[in-house]
Protein backbone atom coordinates (compact mmCIF):
# COMPACT_ATOMS: atom_id res chain seq x y z
CA UNK A 1 0.00 0.00 0.00
CA UNK A 2 2.48 2.42 0.77
CA UNK A 3 3.98 1.54 -2.83
CA UNK A 4 0.92 2.58 -4.56
CA UNK A 5 0.40 6.31 -2.55
CA UNK A 6 2.49 9.33 -3.30
CA UNK A 7 2.04 11.19 -0.23
CA UNK A 8 -0.79 9.64 2.20
CA UNK A 9 -2.35 6.40 3.39
CA UNK A 10 -5.16 5.90 5.86
CA UNK A 11 -5.42 2.66 7.94
CA UNK A 12 -8.67 2.08 8.83
CA UNK A 13 -8.48 -1.24 10.23
CA UNK A 14 -7.89 -3.28 13.35
CA UNK A 15 -4.80 -3.77 15.50
CA UNK A 16 -3.68 -6.83 17.55
CA UNK A 17 -2.45 -5.74 20.64
CA UNK A 18 -1.24 -7.99 23.64
CA UNK A 19 -3.15 -5.50 26.70
CA UNK A 20 -6.80 -5.88 24.75
CA UNK A 21 -8.74 -9.50 25.32
CA UNK A 22 -12.27 -8.99 23.80
CA UNK A 23 -13.40 -7.65 20.13
CA UNK A 24 -16.10 -7.43 18.01
CA UNK A 25 -14.79 -10.99 16.88
CA UNK A 26 -13.16 -13.66 19.19
CA UNK A 27 -9.24 -12.96 19.70
CA UNK A 28 -7.04 -15.67 19.82
CA UNK A 29 -3.48 -15.40 21.62
CA UNK A 30 -0.76 -13.11 20.33
CA UNK A 31 1.64 -15.40 18.24
CA UNK A 32 4.62 -14.48 15.53
CA UNK A 33 4.23 -14.43 11.58
CA UNK A 34 7.08 -14.69 9.45
CA UNK A 35 6.47 -13.34 6.06
CA UNK A 36 9.27 -12.68 3.43
CA UNK A 37 11.99 -13.16 5.78
CA UNK A 38 10.38 -10.66 8.68
CA UNK A 39 8.32 -11.76 11.73
CA UNK A 40 5.88 -9.82 12.43
CA UNK A 41 3.16 -10.14 15.74
CA UNK A 42 -0.49 -10.79 15.03
CA UNK A 43 -3.76 -12.51 15.98
CA UNK A 44 -5.36 -15.02 13.72
CA UNK A 45 -8.91 -14.18 13.36
CA UNK A 46 -11.85 -16.15 12.36
CA UNK A 47 -13.82 -13.82 10.04
CA UNK A 48 -16.72 -16.48 8.34
CA UNK A 49 -17.27 -20.00 9.94
CA UNK A 50 -16.79 -22.60 7.25
CA UNK A 51 -19.83 -23.18 6.96
CA UNK A 52 -20.97 -19.24 5.73
CA UNK A 53 -22.38 -19.14 2.75
CA UNK A 54 -20.86 -16.52 -0.14
CA UNK A 55 -24.26 -14.95 -0.29
CA UNK A 56 -24.18 -14.67 3.60
CA UNK A 57 -20.53 -13.08 3.66
CA UNK A 58 -22.04 -10.94 0.91
CA UNK A 59 -25.51 -9.83 2.82
CA UNK A 60 -24.99 -10.62 6.61
CA UNK A 61 -21.36 -10.48 7.21
CA UNK A 62 -20.44 -7.04 5.18
CA UNK A 63 -17.56 -5.78 7.22
CA UNK A 64 -15.64 -9.15 7.19
CA UNK A 65 -13.32 -10.62 4.58
CA UNK A 66 -14.74 -10.81 1.53
CA UNK A 67 -13.23 -14.38 1.05
CA UNK A 68 -10.53 -15.30 3.70
CA UNK A 69 -12.20 -17.33 6.15
CA UNK A 70 -9.22 -16.58 8.52
CA UNK A 71 -7.08 -13.06 8.27
CA UNK A 72 -4.39 -11.51 10.46
CA UNK A 73 -4.76 -8.22 12.72
CA UNK A 74 -0.80 -7.02 12.49
CA UNK A 75 0.60 -5.54 15.87
CA UNK A 76 0.54 -1.72 15.27
CA UNK A 77 3.80 -1.33 16.03
CA UNK A 78 4.63 -3.71 13.26
CA UNK A 79 2.24 -1.95 10.77
CA UNK A 80 4.21 1.76 11.90
CA UNK A 81 7.50 -0.10 11.32
CA UNK A 82 6.71 -1.50 8.00
CA UNK A 83 5.36 2.58 6.55
CA UNK A 84 8.40 3.96 8.31
CA UNK A 85 10.89 1.50 6.26
CA UNK A 86 8.61 2.51 3.43
CA UNK A 87 9.51 6.44 4.04
CA UNK A 88 6.55 7.00 5.72
CA UNK A 89 5.78 8.69 9.08
CA UNK A 90 3.03 8.18 11.36
CA UNK A 91 1.29 11.60 11.08
CA UNK A 92 -1.93 10.49 13.28
CA UNK A 93 -3.71 8.21 15.00
CA UNK A 94 -7.33 9.07 15.97
CA UNK A 95 -10.79 7.58 16.70
CA UNK A 96 -14.77 9.34 15.23
CA UNK A 97 -15.44 10.37 19.65
CA UNK A 98 -14.52 9.33 22.66
CA UNK A 99 -17.31 6.99 22.53
CA UNK A 100 -16.26 4.79 19.46
CA UNK A 101 -12.48 4.36 21.18
CA UNK A 102 -14.07 3.25 24.10
CA UNK A 103 -16.00 0.83 22.42
CA UNK A 104 -13.34 0.28 20.11
CA UNK A 105 -9.47 0.52 21.06
CA UNK A 106 -8.29 -1.60 18.62
CA UNK A 107 -9.65 0.06 15.41
CA UNK A 108 -7.95 3.41 15.77
CA UNK A 109 -7.51 5.22 11.66
CA UNK A 110 -3.72 5.60 11.28
CA UNK A 111 -3.12 8.26 8.78
CA UNK A 112 0.87 8.52 7.13
CA UNK A 113 2.56 11.03 5.59
CA UNK A 114 5.72 10.43 2.98
CA UNK A 115 9.07 12.02 4.28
Amino acid sequence: MARRSDDLVIVDSYFAYDHIKNSVLPLTEMRSYEFDGRIYRGRAIIEHAQHVTAEEKATQHVWASIDNEISVWLDERDVVGIMDEEGYNLAQKAYPNDDYRQNNPDRPTLVFKRR
